[in-house]
Order: structure tokens, then sequence, then C-alpha cells
């Protein structure tokens, strides 16, 4: 069978996207979720990939792919069971998501559940991107906590909270004159990304942030690779205040 074009893809129903996705896979896959997620949840879509599924004629991540584009909550407790279930840890990114997309209020408290669970800890980098995409204050402190916890990479987090950042909700200066060297490695490392050649600033650098930048630089016992301690160097000084 012929795969569809973009411009045919527009012309098919929920139905008929997944029951492609489902029978072609490949290239067409990525046609039809644009196409799903510009339309309202469809249930018999979501039926269709669920019962897929329970004939195991679909394979475990790309029902959950297909269950977060069509968002309709029939496919809420499939999507979850996908997350928690067992093994098939490639599906359980899309599970997450999937959750996240469909009822982002319950996904907030199931994430959270799951980033509670010490058994489910093989997913907590895919849940906390997931939860993180939720742009919610709760969110983001569970992904800092967990970033400090060593939950999660610094460097996930540090895109996560970047990405949503909200002015005094994470205390910067208190991050970077922290007796935990991992709290001041995710301040500095916010820092080195929000002024990253190309970004546009987001952290305002007040007083108290200069100073405890500064610290921090003249820290010699702080590991810290010499590009990123001359870039936070050069940040203070471009900053300061003129005299």
């Amino acid at each position: 069978m012929r795969e569809p074009s973009e411009a045919e893809c527009a012309t098919l129903s929920s139905i008929e996207l997944v029951e492609l996705a489902l029978s072609q896979g490949g290239r067409f896959i990525k046609l039809a979720l644009p196409e799903l997620e510009r339309r309202p949840p469809d249930r018999e879509a979501a039926e269709i990939v669920i019962t897929a599924h329970d004939r195991r004629k679909a394979p475990a991540w790309l029902v959950a792919w297909l269950l977060g584009y069509v968002r309709h909550p029939r496919g809420y407790a499939r999507a979850k069971e996908l997350l928690l279930g067992p093994k098939n840890l490639s599906s359980k990114s899309y599970a997450a998501n999937a959750l996240a997309r469909i009822d982002p209020v319950r996904a907030a408290e199931d994430l959270m559940a799951v980033l509670r669970d010490e058994g489910q800890r093989t997913t907590w980098r895919d849940v906390a991107r997931a939860l993180g995409s939720l742009n919610t204050p709760l969110a983001r402190s569970t992904v800092l906590e967990l970033a400090l916890a060593r939950g999660i990479p610094i460097s996930d987090a540090v895109r996560l909270l970047l990405s949503q950042w909200t002015e005094g909700e994470v205390s910067l200066s208190d991050l970077l004159t922290s007796t935990s060297e991992r709290s001041r490695r995710l301040g500095a490392e916010l820092l080195c990304l929000d002024r990253a050649p190309g970004q546009t600033p987001r952290i305002e650098l007040s007083a108290p942030i200069r100073e405890a930048i500064r610290a921090l630089v003249d820290d010699t016992s702080f590991d810290l690779p010499s590009r990123k301690r001359a870039a936070l160097d050069a940040m203070v000084r471009e900053t300061e205040p003129s005299t």
C-alpha cells in the first residue's frame, strides 16, 4: 500500500491515521502524529490502538506514542499500565509523556507517585522530563529536588528548569552558596546554559547572585572545567554596574 503524503494525511480521519500508523509504521508515524495533535481527542482511535496492543499487533512503545497524540482519556489507563510495567523500558518514556498529554492534572499526581517509588528508579529520568513538561511550580520544584538528590542528571534538570524559568522560584544564590557541591554545580550549570552563545538570558544577575558567582569562581577547591569557570567570571564582569 502506498504511503500517504503529508497533504493526504490531512484528509484522513483520526481512525484512519492510527490504523495506518499501526500497519505501516516507519515514516508514516511521524506524519500522523502532528496531524493527530491538531485534532480533538478521539475515543474510537484510542480504542483501536488499545485493541492492537491487546492482540499483540503493536509494540508497547508505539501504543504509548499514539495514545499520547490521540489524547483521549480512554487511553490514560493503558499508558499508565505501560509506564508501571516491569519491562520494556523503551516504552516508558512514551508512556510518561502520554499521561502528561492526555490528562495533565491527573498525570501530575501519578508521575509524582512514580518519583517517590524507589522500585521505579530506572524510569525517573523519563518521568521527570514528562513532569517538567507540565510547566507547574510543583513540577519544577520536584525536578529540582530530584536533581539535588541524584535521582536525575543535573543536565536534564538544568534544561527543564531553564526552559520554564520563573524569576524568584529557584533561589540561585542559595544554590551557589550551598555547602553541597551538587547544589553549587547545579547553580553553575544553570548560569552557563542561560548565557550560552545564542541564548537570550532569562536569569537576572542580582547583586547577591553576582557575589555568589564571584565566590564560586575564586574557590579553587570547587571542581569546575576551566572554560565554565572563565564563562562565570566573564558574566560577572560584564554585568557589574558601571562606576
